[in-house]
């Protein structure tokens, strides 16, 4: 039988302070250039999103239903369930109306930035180095679902459940 050598735990554990040391150091660089990124793609998809006007589903939310009939409010939408999503679009309703389309596409833009953000926080708590959390979540600012559900203010039933289940 052969013989380990010692561990030597105290030189392991300033090895692994050393690393959190680092790591610590990249943090806030890392927050920052990501905070930077979403406030890159806040601009970019409110400016490719400018043209846009309401679309197919959403009437349903704004000619369809009303805030105030429990009716309205509980009734599925293809088979699903959109309660929060009718009160935001009669919320918008009543603060804006129908002259602009660009609040209702803020609301989507900054769920889907806030749901990178969540991405990146989860990766930061389960260990997952600063700049490394920094560039998956920026794919998902740049990429995420596709740019329908990052642009188009029905999609925040997607991206609500998305954001409900990462705060679970």
């Amino acid at each position: 039988e052969t013989a380990r050598p010692p561990v030597n735990r105290r030189a392991m554990a300033q090895a692994g302070a050393s690393d959190k040391q680092a790591s610590d150091k990249q943090a806030r660089p890392a927050l920052i250039a990501f905070f930077v990124a979403e406030i890159g793609a806040l601009i970019f998809y409110m400016s490719v999103s400018r043209p846009m006007w309401f679309y197919l589903d959403e009437w349903d939310f704004l000619a369809n239903r009303t805030g105030g009939n429990l009716g309205d409010l509980f009734r599925a939408h293809n088979e699903h369930w959109v309660t929060l999503p009718v009160l935001v679009y009669r919320g918008m309703w009543w603060l804006v109306g129908l002259r602009s389309y660009r609040p209702y596409q803020l609301i989507i833009v900054l769920m889907h930035l806030g749901a990178a953000y969540l991405v990146r926080v989860i990766m930061r708590r389960v260990g997952v180095r600063p700049w490394t959390a920094t560039i998956v979540a920026c794919v998902l600012v740049y990429f995420g679902a596709g740019y329908q559900n990052i642009i188009l203010p029905f999609q925040m039933t997607l991206v609500g459940s998305l954001i409900f289940g990462f705060v679970h």
